[in-house]
């Protein structure tokens, strides 16, 4: 993945440029959670996937097979490959660095770096977002809408949850590690009555993350803020919430730190060929030199790549998720 035409890896650009792109933006992005980031050596191969059964193994030491005999756990391989697409930012460099020493250059860039690597990350997130949004990628078992809507009066969310929590577990052997509730989502849940009287008691006050995460005993209690412009270059922007507004998504996503081989609802898999020697998880930061004034050497542009692809890993044998569950349009 080395940048195009002349470009030449900065090391210290892209290092600088990872320890961007694994923050988490104030909080406002999610995908790298939904998605852990692992090293891939291929920039397309077939990968492991945790099917049903697998997971329910992983999950149960001692689980035992109708006929007696314990059953052993062995991830399959996808039916189809990952395929990393290697997406582009570039760096316009201001006119006195460009005839700068290369130093000069670096401090310039490094200013730019977080806000190429956000964008980056933004168009990340809109890939994650759409691949747990769109019902069509869950087990039919793993989606459900509930019979009242959280807004309208006897509804009853806690017991949802619940519902979904169970559902996930009967579907994969594995517990919810992870909750997303959509800003809207969330502005009501948290000040339900019913919600606020079920986690801390009769007429209880305001609730926040941590008192949710407590007691439905899922550790991510996540409230995505990142939105995207829904229409094309040159027209007027319509603004959006990237996890939308109306669906809550539990999911076993693993602990941090996970390789390709680690059970997940999904990963994204970076590639960096070999012997690049710089910027894991198949980010670079490449420069372009210019000696176009008067034999004077200095650098044009720049140019961040990241080479990745979104992919769900913990699926049934159709390739649906199965360590993930939708609860489907909860509010009006």
């Amino acid at each position: 993945m080395k940048p195009e035409g002349d470009y030449t890896v900065d090391a210290m650009l892209s290092n600088m440029a990872v320890s961007f792109l694994e923050s988490d933006f104030e909080g406002t992005l999610i995908g790298g959670r939904m998605a852990p980031l692992v090293n891939v050596g291929l920039k397309s191969a077939f990968y492991p996937v945790h099917g049903l059964e697998e997971l329910k193994v992983a999950a149960n030491e001692d689980l035992i097979s109708t006929e007696g005999e314990s059953k052993l756990y062995n991830p399959k391989e996808s039916k189809d490959a990952y395929k990393c697409e290697t997406h582009s930012e570039k760096i316009e460099i201001a006119e006195y660095d460009r005839l700068a020493a290369h130093a000069a250059f670096n401090i310039d860039a490094a200013k730019r770096i977080p806000d190429l690597v956000r964008r980056m990350r933004r168009r990340h997130e809109i890939i994650v977002a759409t691949l747990f949004g769109t019902t069509g990628n869950y087990n039919a078992a793993n989606y459900d809408t509930p019979d009242t809507l959280w807004d309208a009066e006897g509804a009853d969310p806690v017991q949802d949850i619940e519902a979904a929590q169970d559902a996930l577990n009967l579907a994969c052997g594995q517990n919810a590690d992870t909750i997303v509730f959509p800003l809207a989502v969330w502005r009501k849940f948290k000040n339900l009555a019913a919600v606020r009287n079920a986690i801390k008691g009769d007429n209880g006050g305001a609730i926040n993350e941590a008192d949710v995460a407590k007691f439905f005993n899922i550790p991510n209690v996540l409230v995505p803020k990142a939105i995207y412009d829904t229409t094309k270059k040159g027209q007027t922007k319509v603004l959006a919430r990237t996890w939308g507004t109306k669906d809550v998504i539990l999911a076993y996503c693993g602990p941090k730190g996970l390789d390709k081989d680690s059970a997940s609802s999904a990963k994204t898999f970076c590639w960096l060929p070999e012997g690049i020697g710089a910027g894991a998880l198949g980010m670079l930061v490449g420069l372009r030199t210019d000696n176009s004034r008067g034999g004077v050497l200095g650098v044009k542009e720049g140019k961040v790549d990241w080479s990745y692809a979104v992919a769900p890993t913990g699926v049934d044998e159709a390739g649906k998720l199965v360590s993930a569950f939708k609860l489907t349009g909860v509010i009006s």
